[in-house]
């Protein structure tokens, strides 16, 4: 085997992992990236959460994304709604719901 020959696990490992490492960096510099199913603006910012269990933050109109919450990848973040100062996230487990509350996005409590 010469140094740049690959074997064809070899490839398949070193291929996949750099189109993963493009798919998350794509996803970063993009914030949510395509698992966005709710959003909502509160505290003057933009706010997306994902099919798996993200909340991102953008200051910025949508420029950049931070990542504010994760609820775990196994919820989906079906809303996000402002009422009353509050923000409130619709998650999604299996078959089950509930309402979790915050008022600064970061620390969140079961409504």
């Amino acid at each position: 085997m010469t140094p740049h020959s690959y074997s064809r696990r070899t490839f398949f490992k070193a291929t996949g992992l750099a189109v993963g490492a493009l798919l998350l960096a794509q996803g970063s510099a993009q914030g949510a990236g395509s698992y966005v199913i709710a959003h909502t603006e509160a505290f003057g910012k933009r706010y997306h959460g994902t099919r798996d269990g993200l909340v991102f933050e953008s200051a910025d109109l949508g420029e950049t994304w931070q990542r504010v919450a994760h609820f775990g990848s196994h919820c989906a973040v079906q809303a996000l709604r402002m009422r009353e100062g509050v923000l409130q996230a619709q998650i999604g487990v299996g078959a089950y719901d509930f309402v979790l509350t915050s008022t600064d996005a970061r620390t969140w409590r079961t409504a």
